[in-house]
């Protein structure tokens, strides 16, 4: 009887456990929702909004290519288009029609989360524990990639299923799995010349460890010949897309390794690695901006917070270590994911390490997802034989979980003046439409073009030019530069420590608004000698010169 009483009390222990955990998924969930449709409008940036303008071009143009626009050579940015422009179509807002395509792309992600772990790894039912560290947001920086610019929460969606699909076909060897691997590999590297470092190599040594833990088979074997295969496929047409549409390539010099930039980039890997974990006292507001580290102070009510973070990310990067240790007693789907993360954390690392650009926190937000999803292993293999260690972590990660709702919270309301955050764009917009002013010019330092056209439903666009007044292509139509483009007075701003533009004289009215100067002209004829040569040799020259 005694026996029987500690196992029901366990029993009921486990229960009561679950169900908070799926009450504090569910309303961290629809803390996501919430954070997509109202708190992002406070964040959106021009690459968070130039997908808008994308579509709209697609729908005017009738094409998913349209001949006016000027493309970058990584086109998995341009993967929520398809599914933003039935929303346009129906009547819904520029800005919704955005966010209501990145709710879709996040609850595909998380059903494809929940999918990975109960086929892979059935006895992984504590994945919820992951999805809660995952809807708390982790930090603000990781939120906005992941739920809010959403980029590289394609790549990571991207990354996930292409993992499923080759540990399923390794599992039961369906032929529709290999195919389906075959195809996604070709669309997604011609897409993107990052697909082969986030996807293709680490799925690479996952393949090279089952043939050397089972031997040479025929599933490894094959899904080893398509991943290379395809891989090299989608490169080659990665070329051929560039040869074809109006590219501007700035990422394919940047593979090759320059050694004299190990130190910087070893220290700026660190650094954005503890931005994306939530370890610095950063802003997610100052995006749009050029990211700096705003020290802690000592009596600073963010420094607790902080600190949790801190301890989180050295925990969070030993993740793979510890599992490690206990390789031998793993089963076979979880190590082969354990080789992926980890060879993924290499293999990006190098690349980072190596790079001759300046590293961005958005490269490593991949790595923090997939990090994350070794806790469920850790919670299993540490701290799941019993009721005190369960009681450890779950403290642990609710620990984890308060302090990174904190940060993301603390990126769109402001808690030191109670009040929410404003949109940074909100008053200059409003001051531009009193005006009667509906489109214009600026230099990039001025403003972000596509924000203005996203946030007013169309009502109101900033495009970028140089300060030469030629146009900055990059993300743009060729279009927007054309005189009958807008049939009425076009402005143009720059900051008041920016350089004065050759055509600033032949204005007819000018504005002092803060630390802006405003100018207006009758038409966009004003620009119409630097604006006629849209050649595609002018536009990719005007482009490398910029």
């Amino acid at each position: 009887m005694i026996g029987v009483t500690v196992v029901n009390k366990n029993v009921l222990f486990n229960r009561i456990v679950r169900i908070l955990l799926i009450a504090c998924f569910v309303l961290l969930g629809i803390h996501t929702i919430f954070y997509i449709l109202v708190a992002s409008k406070s964040l959106i940036n021009s690459d968070s909004a130039f997908i808008v303008d994308y579509a709209l071009e697609a729908i005017k143009s009738n094409s998913l290519f349209p001949k006016d626009w000027v493309n970058t050579n990584d086109f998995w940015v341009y993967s929520l288009i398809p599914i933003i422009i039935p929303f346009i179509k129906m009547g819904v807002s520029l800005y919704l029609s955005r966010q209501f395509a990145v709710i879709i792309q996040t609850i595909a992600l998380i059903l494809l989360v929940i999918r990975f772990y109960s086929v892979l790894f059935d006895k992984a039912k504590s994945y919820i524990i992951f999805l809660i560290i995952l809807l708390t947001g982790i930090s603000g920086h990781f939120m906005f990639e992941l739920f809010s610019d959403a980029t590289y929460g394609t790549v990571i969606l991207f990354m996930i299923f292409l993992v499923y699909l080759t540990f399923n076909y390794l599992k039961n060897g369906k032929i529709y799995n290999i195919i389906l691997i075959a195809v996604l590999l070709a669309i997604l590297t011609a897409c993107s010349v990052r697909f082969p470092i986030y996807i293709s190599a680490p799925i690479i040594c996952v393949l090279l460890f089952d043939i050397y833990h089972h031997g040479f088979n025929k599933k490894n074997i094959s899904a080893f010949a398509v991943v290379v295969a395809f891989t090299g496929t989608g490169m080659l047409l990665n070329k051929y897309l560039c040869s074809k549409l109006l590219i501007s390539q700035n990422f394919n010099s940047h593979l090759i390794g320059n050694p004299s930039q190990v130190s910087n980039s070893l220290f700026s890997m660190i650094f954005y690695y503890l931005v994306v974990s939530g370890s610095t006292n950063l802003n997610i507001i100052g995006l749009s901006h050029y990211v700096t580290n705003d020290l802690i102070v000592s009596n600073s009510p963010l420094t607790i917070i902080v600190f949790i973070k801190f301890i989180y990310s050295i925990v969070t990067i030993s993740l793979p270590l510890l599992l490690f240790v206990k390789f031998k007693k793993l089963e076979h789907y979880e190590k082969l994911f354990l080789i992926y993360v980890s060879s993924l954390v290499v293999i990006l690392g190098y690349f980072l390490f190596s790079y001759s650009i300046t590293v961005s926190f958005r490269y490593l937000t991949p790595v923090v997802f997939v990090l994350n999803m070794l806790y469920p292993f850790v919670y299993k293999y540490y701290f799941s034989d019993n009721v005190k260690n369960k009681i450890v972590f779950g403290i642990y990660v609710s620990l984890i979980a308060i302090a990174s709702l904190f940060l993301v919270v603390n990126s769109y309301y402001d808690f030191d003046n109670k009040r929410k955050r404003e949109i940074p764009t909100e008053e200059l917009t409003k001051f531009l439409l009193d005006k009667d002013l509906h489109y214009g010019f600026s230099y990039l330092g001025s403003d972000a073009q596509n924000i203005y056209n996203t946030l007013t439903d169309g009502d109101l666009q900033v495009t970028i030019i140089n300060q030469e007044g030629e146009p900055m292509f990059w993300l743009i139509s060729k279009r927007w530069f054309r005189p009958g483009y807008y049939d009425g007075q076009v402005f143009f701003i720059r900051n008041n420590d920016e350089p004065v533009m050759v055509y600033e004289k032949q204005s007819i009215e000018t504005y002092d608004y803060y630390n802006k100067k405003i100018f207006v002209f009758d038409s966009m004829d004003v620009f119409k000698d630097v604006f006629k040569n849209q050649s595609d040799d002018r536009v990719l020259q005007l482009w490398r010169n910029q």
